[in-house]
C-alpha cells in the first residue's frame, strides 16, 4: 500500500463497526454554544442534540453541520468540528463526524470519520499530544506549542465511472479516500508506526494532501502562505442564511426531537432551511425520510440538494452503496436491475463514457422510467452535463404527459447518435 494509504486510509471507519464501550466513560465536553453538534450512543439509539457544556462519552458518534467545539477532559486540546456550513475546503464536505476515544497516552484521542476538524493546543505552556485513530492504525500529532492549530480534512467518494458491484467485498471495492492535513499555526510532529515528519505553518512544510488512488508519496509540501480556503470567512449571504437555518434547527430540536425538527425545516418556505434539512437527513443516516422528501418534493431544490447528499452518503465508507442497494430492493421493492441502475447513476460516468452518444441516449431513455428514483437521477445527471436542456423544465414528479413533452424537447436537443451541444 502506498504511503498515502498507510497514513490516512485507516481514518475512514465504518460507523456501524465501532464497538460501544461496556462502560460509558467521560472523555470530553462540549464547550460554549455547541452549534449543531448531535450525538448517538449506538445505531439503534436516537440522535440527541448536545447541550452547551455537556459531558461527552467514549464511543458516541458525534456529527456537526457547523462550528461545534469540544475539549478533552483536561482542557488541553480543543476539537472544532467545522462541518460543510462552517468551513471552506477543496474537498467536498457536508458534515463532520468523529468518535472520541478514551485516551491512554495523550491529551485527546479521536477517530475522524469524515469532514473537516481543526485541532488546537489550548495549554498555557508546552506541547499537546493527540491520537487520530483509524481502522489500520494510529496517527500521532504533537502540537509543539500553545496556539498550534491543525486542520484535518477527510472525504470519501466513488470516482466517476466506478462500476457498482452488489456482491463485492467492501474491503476490496471501496470509495476513494482524499485527505488534507494543513498546519494553520505553529509547529507539529506527525508520527505513524513507520514514518515521522516535522511540519510548520507557512512559510514552511505545511501541508500533506492526496488520495489513495494517486500514485504519489505523501511527504509534506512547502507553502509560502496559507491557501485561500483555509482562511476564508463565512460571511457571504448564503453562509449567513445557512447559519440562520442551522440555528433554527437547533432551537426546534431543543423543543422537539431531531427528526421532528428536520420535518419542520423540510416544510419551510426558506430555501436555506430546506437545504439544511436535506443535508442533516444524510448526516444522521435518515435515508428513509430523505426518500420521502424526494418523493414529495414541492420545489426542485430538494432534488438539487438531495442527490449530492446521497452520493456523499454512499462514498463515506466501504459497503455504503451496497446498503442502499439492499434498501431499494427490500424496502422500496425495486427490482435488482432497477436498484443497480440507481447505484450506477449515483456513481456517475467516466470521461470516456461522456464522449459516447450512447451514454446520452441511455439517460434520455431512463428519464422515461416509471421509477421516480431512476428518472429523477437521470435528469439530475443530464441537467449538469447539458446546460442548454435546463430550459425544458423536466420535473420527475410531473404527470406522465408533461414529462413526455419535456423528454421530446431533450431528444431534439440530443438527436440519436449525436453528442449534446457544448453550449
Amino acid at each position: 500500500m502506498r504511503l498515502l494509504a498507510l497514513l490516512f486510509a485507516g481514518l475512514l471507519i465504518a460507523s456501524v463497526a465501532a464497538a460501544q464501550p461496556a462502560k460509558r466513560s467521560a472523555v470530553a465536553k462540549a464547550v460554549g454554544a455547541s452549534g449543531t453538534l448531535l450525538r448517538r450512543e449506538a445505531d439503534t439509539r436516537p440522535w440527541q442534540l448536545v447541550a452547551d457544556n455537556e459531558t461527552l462519552h467514549a464511543g458516541d458518534l458525534l456529527v456537526a453541520g457547523a462550528g461545534a467545539e469540544l475539549e478533552g477532559t483536561n482542557g488541553a486540546v480543543r476539537l472544532v468540528l467545522q462541518g460543510g456550513a462552517g468551513a471552506s475546503s477543496p474537498l467536498p464536505i457536508i458534515e463532520s463526524a468523529v468518535r472520541i476515544n478514551a485516551s491512554q497516552d495523550g491529551d485527546l484521542d479521536f477517530s475522524l470519520l469524515r469532514g473537516r476538524v481543526d485541532v488546537v493546543n489550548r495549554k498555557a505552556k508546552g506541547e499537546a499530544k493527540v491520537h487520530v485513530r483509524g481502522r489500520d492504525g494510529t496517527l500521532e500529532l504533537r502540537l509543539l506549542e500553545p496556539g498550534t492549530r491543525v486542520a484535518l480534512v477527510l472525504s470519501g467518494r466513488w470516482p466517476p465511472g466506478t462500476p457498482f458491484l452488489k456482491d463485492a467485498k467492501p474491503q476490496e471495492h471501496k470509495p476513494a479516500l482524499a485527505f488534507i492535513l494543513l498546519v494553520l499555526q505553529g509547529e507539529i510532529e506527525l508520527k505513524t508506526a513507520k514514518h515521522q515528519f516535522s511540519m510548520r505553518a507557512p512559510p514552511g512544510p505545511a501541508i500533506l494532501d492526496g488520495d489513495d488512488v494517486a500514485d504519489v508519496d505523501a511527504t509534506p509540501r512547502r507553502l509560502e502562505q496559507l491557501p485561500a480556503w483555509a482562511t476564508a470567512k463565512s460571511d457571504t449571504e448564503d453562509a449567513k442564511n445557512v447559519k440562520a437555518a442551522l440555528d433554527r434547527f437547533r432551537d426546534l430540536a431543543k423543543k422537539k426531537s431531531v427528526p421532528e425538527a428536520l420535518d419542520e425545516l423540510l416544510k419551510s418556505d426558506h430555501l436555506a432551511e430546506r437545504r439544511v434539512a436535506v443535508a442533516m437527513l444524510g448526516a444522521t443516516d435518515d435515508l428513509e425520510r430523505l426518500a420521502q422528501a424526494l418523493a414529495a418534493a414541492r420545489t426542485p431544490d430538494i432534488w438539487e440538494n438531495g442527490v449530492p447528499v446521497v452520493r456523499h452518503w454512499i462514498g463515506r465508507e466501504p459497503g455504503q452503496d451496497q446498503k442502499l442497494y439492499q434498501g431499494l430492493v427490500d424496502k422500496h421493492k425495486l427490482s435488482a436491475t432497477q436498484a443497480e441502475t440507481v447505484l450506477e447513476l449515483l456513481h456517475g460516468y467516466s470521461d470516456d463514457a461522456l464522449r459516447q452518444p450512447e451514454t446520452y441516449e441511455g439517460l434520455l431513455d431512463l428519464m422515461e422510467s416509471d421509477q421516480l428514483a431512476i428518472r429523477g437521477l437521470a435528469h439530475w445527471t443530464l441537467y449538469r452535463l447539458v446546460p442548454p436542456g435546463r430550459k425544458f423544465g423536466f420535473d420527475p414528479l410531473a404527470t406522465p404527459e408533461k414529462r413526455a413533452q419535456a423528454v421530446r424537447e431533450w431528444r431534439k436537443l440530443i438527436p440519436t447518435g449525436k453528442l449534446p451541444p457544448s453550449k
